[in-house]
């Protein structure tokens, strides 16, 4: 589950139109602002807090990274540490 609502994002030329188009003003390439996570692009490489769906563990991972992981059967996120708990289970259901 995401924690993070909003990133911090340097804006850059290719998105400065979807910025302003979103209220953004007056920026410009090299501004740092606050994005809230649904406006992010599904393979995002901007780090959100996360939490591991089986033992609560907090850590940061890569949007896209936490969007690939949780497209499986389960739905669920895991940290490295709950990865054999997982797959056990995805086992066991096929």
């Amino acid at each position: 589950m995401i924690i993070s609502k909003e990133v911090e994002i340097r804006v850059d030329n290719s998105k400065l139109k979807f910025y302003n188009k979103l209220g953004y003003k007056n920026i410009k390439q090299g501004d740092t602002i606050s994005l809230p996570i649904k406006y992010l692009s599904i393979n995002s490489m901007c780090l959100v807090e996360i939490e591991c769906d089986y033992c609560k563990k907090i850590f940061k991972r890569r949007f896209g990274e936490y969007n690939r992981n949780i497209s499986n059967e389960d739905g669920k996120f895991c940290c490295k540490k709950c990865t054999p708990i997982r797959y056990s289970r995805t086992c066991l259901k096929k």
